[in-house]
């Protein structure tokens, strides 16, 4: 028994250290907070479902499962002060289903201070902070019941005339059919070392 548990236990460590994301992850990505209504009322447990265009954030290869034009938004408020905007689309090409996706949050009014001659806080001007994601994927089915999704993520933070950032990263993701009530879904989201 006790040779059992710490194989396991051995088998748990390695797969949190593989994992991408680590103990001392930094970074935020914007489609943390959600893409759409339906995936956020299911506790973003959205990987093995992942049938409409909001599949690109969550897992590219729900992307495949779409026959048809799609195209989902959401627009929120964030604590009365964030605004909030997804949009993402699903399109029919060659032998599977191309997917865009774009969300945006932004924070307007942040003031920016310089001391006066008393050493007092004073506003000079206000700016606004800005967090975009633009993705780009391509899903297609392996055979009748799995499907492969890949998705291309550009990440941009702005304060405009003070910093601006870009990154880039990818999702890898698997989806699988077993029969009408059972799917699985997989998912390596910021697949990219970073």
């Amino acid at each position: 028994m006790p040779k059992q548990f710490i194989g396991n236990f051995i088998i748990v460590i390695i797969l949190f250290l593989a994992s991408s994301t680590g103990w001392c992850s930094f970074s935020t990505d914007i489609s943390r907070i959600g893409t759409s209504a339906r995936p956020m009322g299911m506790g973003q447990a959205f990987t093995a479902l992942a049938d409409e265009p909001s599949a690109i954030q969550l897992n590219p290869a729900g992307l495949a499962q779409l026959r048809s034009f799609r195209i989902s938004s959401m627009h929120t408020s964030l604590l009365g002060a964030i605004d909030y905007l997804s949009l993402d689309t699903a399109i029919p090409i060659f032998n599977g289903t191309l997917g865009l996706g774009a969300i945006q949050g932004s924070l307007p009014g942040i003031p920016i201070t310089e001391l006066d001659k008393n050493n007092r806080p004073v506003i000079t001007s206000e700016v606004t902070y800005t967090e975009s994601l633009y993705l780009i994927a391509y899903a297609f089915p392996l055979n009748n019941s799995l499907d492969l999704g890949i998705s291309g993520k550009v990440f941009q933070k702005d304060v405009p005339s003070i910093a601006s950032a870009q990154g880039y990263n990818a999702d890898v993701g698997l989806l699988y059919r077993l029969n009408k009530p059972w799917r699985f879904g997989l998912v390596q989201k910021n697949a990219l070392a970073s």
